[in-house]
């Protein structure tokens, strides 16, 4: 499970994926990587087969395990 630890430096997101989370967060896309990272560093991480979840401050972030691509987030309901 420490793989995303190991290689933090390399979780990133697409152009899609940075508008998508920008719009289920409300928050501008400048945002998105810096919010995303902070919920992954403080929150609690489990990994589901082919993701891991990072869930924080009412949000859930799913990330890609293989290629360490944040694929969405939202917040919780």
């Amino acid at each position: 499970m420490t793989d995303y630890l190991e290689n933090f430096d390399k979780i990133h997101t697409t152009a899609g994926g940075q508008i998508r989370i920008a719009k289920n967060l409300s928050i501008p896309p400048a945002m998105v990587m810096n919010t995303c990272l902070a919920i992954i560093r403080r929150g609690h991480v489990t990994r589901r087969g082919k993701n891991y979840y990072a869930c924080a401050n009412g949000i859930t972030v799913t990330i890609h395990a293989g290629s360490l691509t944040i694929i969405t987030a939202h917040r919780e309901k």
